[in-house]
C-alpha cells in the first residue's frame, strides 16, 4: 500500500513517518469497528445513580476525550472534623470492551494511545474513546468511581468503589481552572467556582500536606507543546506553565490508584503494577562522585529514599476491581492467569516505550524543521548531557536538544571526565559540565533526522587545578577540524516516566 505523505515540513508527514517506523497499528480491523459501532449507551441497570453529583473534568484545552472526573466536598462526619470526601470517576471502558473480544485484542496490540501534535492514534475506535467513554458535560456516562475519605491532615482514612451512571457538570481546562480559582476570570460560572472548585482545592491542600510529609520523588519536568498552523507546519513552541490544577488532578489520580491497589491486594486479585527499579550500586556510586564535584554529600551505605533525591533536586486500575467487588459479570475472568498477566504487562510496557519514542522523535523532527530557517541565530540553554563525543544542549526557548561535537569546542583538546560529567581542556583546564548554562549558535538543522548542531559561544568554568602558564582555550593550542553534523546517541532526557493514562 502506498500513501502520499506530502511536504516533509508538515506534521502530517512527520507523524506518519514515526507511525510507520515503529509499526504503530493505526488502522482498526473490521471486527473491532463492527463491535464499536454496535455498542449501545450504558443504562442504570446494575449501577448507582450519581448524575446529581457535580463531577467535572479538567484536561488540556485541546483534549478530544475526557476519561476521568473529580469531585470533593467537606466530610459531614463529626469524627472527621475538617476532613474531605474526594471522588474520582473513571470512564467504565470494561462495559464496552469485553475480555477476548475483537476490541480487547486490538487494545492489547496497541497498548495505549499515541499522541502526536496533529493527531492521536487511539487505543480504541473513536465510537468508544471519543464518544461512549468520553465524560462529556450533561451526558449520561458509565463510570467506575472511587470515593475516598480524607482526614484534615491529608491521610486517607477509608475508601469504597462504586459502579455508577454519572453526568459531568462542567468541562474545564487546566488554565481555565487555575485562573478561575485565582479569581481572575468570569468565564467559569460562579456556582462552579464556589461549589466545585473551592472544595476541590481545599481537599488538594490537605492531600498536599500529607504528600509533603511523605516526600515522594518530585520530578517537575516541563513538557514542550507544539502549536501548529492550519497547513500543519509549526507556528511556535511553548513550554506550558505547570499549575496547581495539574498537580491537583495528579494527586487525586494517585490517591485513586493507591485505593485500587489496596482493594485488589486485599481481595487477592491478580493485578499489574508499574515498577521503577532501584538504581544499581554502580549508578549510585557514579551519582555520588558527580555530586561530590558539586559539594553535595551522598553518604555511602545509606538507604536512599525519594526524599533524599528531592533534597538533591531541591498507577493501578483495571478490570480486576469489577471482579473483586462483584460489580458485574464483565470483569476479569475468574481463571485469570498471573503468568498471562505478566506477559500482558510486558506487551504494555513495550507498547508504551514504542509510543514514547515515536512521540519524541516526531517533536524533534518538527522542531528541527521549525528552526531550519534560523541558522546562525543564538540561543540560551543548559548542558543536558556530556559524552566523550561532545555536549548535548537543551534550549530554553523551545526545549529542543542539540549537539556540540567536542572537536569544535575552542582550540584545546578536551578529555571526558566521567565522574564529573564534564569535558575538561587538557591545556587550559577549562571545564564544561552537566547543568552549566551556555549560549550557543545554531550551525545546522537536519529535519529528517530531527538533529540540531550547535557552536558553543560560552567560556567554560576555570579549573582550580589549571596549570601555571597555560593559556586560555580561545585561539590557542591544538587546531581541530570542524565536525560533520550528525545525530549522536541521545543522553537520558530527564523527563518524568509518568504518562497520564490518556488511552484506555
Amino acid at each position: 500500500m502506498r500513501e502520499k505523505l506530502g511536504s516533509l515540513n508538515s506534521e502530517k508527514a512527520i507523524s506518519l513517518i514515526a507511525i510507520h517506523t515503529y509499526d504503530i497499528p493505526h488502522v482498526f480491523p473490521a471486527a473491532a469497528l463492527a463491535e464499536a459501532g454496535a455498542a449501545k449507551p450504558a443504562t442504570l441497570k446494575g449501577r448507582e445513580d450519581w448524575r446529581d453529583i457535580a463531577l467535572i473534568t479538567i484536561d488540556p484545552a485541546d483534549a478530544k476525550d475526557h476519561d476521568d472526573a473529580v469531585h470533593a466536598a467537606p466530610d459531614p462526619d463529626p469524627e472527621n472534623h475538617g476532613g474531605h470526601i474526594v471522588t474520582v470517576a473513571i470512564a467504565d471502558v470494561a462495559y464496552y470492551v469485553r475480555p477476548g473480544s475483537a476490541l480487547d485484542r486490538e487494545a492489547l496490540l496497541r497498548g495505549n494511545s499515541v499522541y502526536f501534535p496533529d493527531r492521536v492514534v487511539p487505543m480504541l475506535p473513536e465510537r468508544i474513546s471519543n464518544d461512549l467513554c468520553s465524560l462529556r458535560p450533561d451526558e449520561d456516562r458509565p463510570a467506575l468511581a472511587a470515593r475516598m475519605i480524607i482526614a484534615a491532615d491529608g491521610r486517607k482514612r477509608s475508601h469504597t468503589f462504586h459502579r455508577v451512571l454519572m453526568r459531568s457538570h462542567a468541562k474545564l481546562s487546566y488554565t481555565q481552572t487555575q485562573v478561575a480559582i485565582d479569581g481572575k476570570t468570569d468565564s467559569v460560572p460562579k456556582e462552579i467556582v464556589a461549589d466545585v472548585l473551592k472544595p476541590l482545592y481545599a481537599a488538594y491542600g490537605a492531600i498536599k500536606q500529607e504528600r509533603d510529609k511523605r516526600q515522594p520523588l518530585d520530578l517537575d519536568v516541563p513538557e514542550r507543546k507544539l502549536i501548529l498552523k492550519p497547513d500543519g507546519t509549526v507556528d511556535r513552541v511553548t513550554v506550558p506553565e505547570r499549575l496547581d490544577a495539574h498537580k491537583l488532578i495528579e494527586e487525586f489520580m494517585i490517591l485513586a490508584n493507591v485505593a485500587a491497589a489496596e482493594t485488589l491486594e486485599k481481595a487477592r486479585t491478580p493485578l499489574i503494577y508499574r515498577v521503577h527499579d532501584e538504581p544499581s550500586l554502580e549508578k549510585l556510586e557514579a551519582l555520588r562522585e558527580f555530586l561530590r564535584t558539586l559539594d553535595i554529600n551522598l553518604p555511602k551505605g545509606a538507604v536512599l529514599k525519594p526524599d533524599a533525591f528531592n533534597r538533591i533536586l531541591a498507577r493501578v486500575k483495571h478490570r480486576g476491581l469489577i471482579r473483586a467487588l462483584k460489580l458485574g459479570d464483565d470483569g476479569l475472568p475468574d481463571d485469570a492467569d498471573p503468568i498471562a498477566l505478566s506477559e500482558i504487562a510486558g506487551r504494555i510496557s513495550g507498547a508504551e516505550r514504542r509510543a514514547m519514542k515515536a512521540e519524541r522523535e516526531t517533536v524533534d523532527r518538527l522542531i528541527a524543521h521549525f528552526l531550519a530557517d534560523r541558522i546562525g541565530a543564538t540561543f540560551e540553554g543548559h548542558i543536558s548531557g556530556v559524552t566523550r563525543a561532545g555536549l548535548f544542549v537543551r534550549l530554553d526557548e523551545t526545549g529542543a536538544d542539540g549537539f556540540i561535537p567536542a572537536s569544535t569546542i575552542g582550540n584545546d583538546y578536551y578529555r571526558f571526565e566521567e565522574a564529573q560529567h564534564a569535558l575538561v581542556g587538557q591545556a587550559s583546564g577549562e571545564t564544561h559540565r552537566l547543568g552549566d548554562r551556555v549560549s550557543v549558535r545554531l550551525v545546522e538543522a537536519a529535519p529528517v533526522a530531527g538533529a540540531l548542531r550547535f557552536e558553543l559561544l560560552s567560556e567554560g568554568r576555570p579549573s582550580p587545578r589549571r596549570r601555571v602558564g597555560a593559556k586560555g582555550n580561545r585561539g590557542k593550542g591544538r587546531h581541530k577540524p570542524s565536525a560533520k553534523p550528525g545525530r549522536a546517541k541521545r543522553p537520558p532526557s530527564g523527563r518524568s516516566p509518568r504518562r497520564k493514562n490518556r488511552g484506555r
